[in-house]
């Protein structure tokens, strides 16, 4: 490759110099292809009619070996290209590397990197040799229309796939149905802070038995296959409670009709309402119940199909204003009123599944989340005018209480006022 010099051109009359030095470039070009100029130095404006794209350092219609130095802006209608990797310190840098990417780096007294709206507002920017991202210039105002950071949303509820895993680290998604943040740690969690729900009991005076509370199941105590029909409940009692029926065997075709004046919870009471309940399952001690709510004295009528034995009754539970939710914990403390060597407290899960038929009684509801004569094995009993108490905060169920599922607490006693006061609490967290 040849090299020239560009000639000293002092005076107008030289001239001449700098046009045979172009002529000796031109001839070099036509022989050699390539001529090397040092320390050119042009006033004005340099055009280089060439067409040859970059795809590298060494290629390209204009190609240097040293760094090229500009003070005035560079402007491509192309696009931009960087080949290498960035370094530390560097003030400013856009690089490549095959595994990282397009990578951009730089150093500020402030921020390494901030990016900037056309107004020349902050947007976001890196705090200097941080990894930590900063979103905006500052607090926003209450009455602030912009500014804010948009996350996806899922499209109906809370999230069911599985993400990529990426060590040290976690997606979240807004589940706009429910409105609850969501974080996946081995499985999709629910964000929020968990709230309580308390209700306080006493045993009633002069009775032993069964007592539930935060809902309640009354059972028929027996079975039918409702043809002909039956009643269940008591005229002009505020049940507000759901009919159910659990099956003894399978069936596919039977349909039960249910009969009398609903409440909605909005307070929609209606006269001679009715809801037909199908069963559709071939499975026996299958759990079946109306999804309005009831008042008073019900018909239970069998109108279609096969017939077939049911356990019934009436079932009601605390669903959290029709909003799933996760049961994180729970807690009791009380009073004893007299001794009692039976007592329990059970807290359940209401749910579709897990429910038995008895022939001539009453079903078996599923098993408890907790229960203290499991938990406390022998030490469960109450002595009288003492203090009793019973906690688990390590519960983990979710609860659909948007999908016919809700929780209550089952309290048994064997003695007459077993118990004189206590407070029974549900630690929730949003689902």
């Amino acid at each position: 490759m040849a090299s020239l010099t560009p000639p000293p051109i002092r005076e107008e009359q030289d001239s001449q110099r700098f046009i045979d030095w172009f002529l000796q470039i031109n001839d070099l070009l036509e022989n050699q292809g390539v001529v090397s100029v040092t320390d050119l130095i042009l006033s004005g404006s340099l055009t280089v009619d060439g067409t040859t794209d970059s795809t590298s350092g060494t290629t390209g219609s204009i190609q240097t070996d040293g760094g090229l130095g500009v003070v005035k802006n560079v402007f491509t209608d192309a696009t931009f290209n960087a080949g290498g990797d960035t370094s530390a310190g560097d003030k400013s840098t856009l690089g490549y590397t095959s595994a990282e990417g397009a990578i951009l780096t730089g150093q500020g007294s402030t921020s390494d990197i901030t990016l900037k709206n056309d107004a020349d507002e902050t947007v976001l920017s890196i705090p200097t040799g941080t990894e930590s991202v900063v979103i905006g210039d500052g607090q926003l105002a209450d009455a602030a229309t912009d500014g804010f950071l948009y996350t996806p949303t899922t499209t109906a509820g809370a999230p069911t796939g599985t993400p990529g895993s990426f060590a040290g680290r976690v997606p979240w998604v807004y589940d706009d149905t429910n409105n609850v943040i969501y974080v996946y740690n081995s499985g999709w969690q629910a964000f929020g802070n968990a709230s309580e729900k308390a209700w306080a009991f006493a045993s009633p005076a002069g009775s032993t038995g069964t007592f539930y509370w935060g809902g309640f199941y009354i059972d028929a105590g027996s079975d039918n296959d409702f043809n002909p029909s039956v009643n269940l409940g008591t005229a002009n009692k505020s049940y507000a409670a759901h009919v159910y029926v659990v099956a003894a065997s399978g069936a596919t075709d039977t349909e039960i009709t249910v009969t009398g004046t609903s409440i909605t919870d909005a307070a929609v009471r209606t006269t001679s309402d009715t809801e037909v309940i199908s069963l559709t399952d071939a499975s026996a001690d299958v759990y079946y119940e109306t999804s309005k709510k009831f008042l008073g004295l019900v018909t239970v009528n069998k109108t279609a199909g096969t017939d077939r034995l049911c356990n019934y009754g009436w079932a009601k539970y605390w669903d959290n204003n029709n909003s799933d939710f996760n049961v994180v914990g729970m807690e009791c403390t009380g009073l004893a009123g007299a001794n009692d060597t039976g007592f329990n407290i059970e807290l359940l899960h209401h749910k579709s599944t897990g429910w038995t038929y008895n022939n001539g009684s009453s079903a078996t509801s599923p098993t408890a989340i907790a229960s203290l004569q499991t938990d406390h094995n022998t030490e469960y009993e109450l002595a009288n005018g003492q203090e009793f108490a019973y906690k688990r905060s390590n519960l983990s169920t979710a609860v659909s209480g948007s999908g016919s599922e809700g929780t209550m607490f089952r309290i048994t006693t064997t003695a007459n006022k077993a118990v004189e006061l206590a407070t029974l609490m549900l630690r929730i967290t949003p689902g």
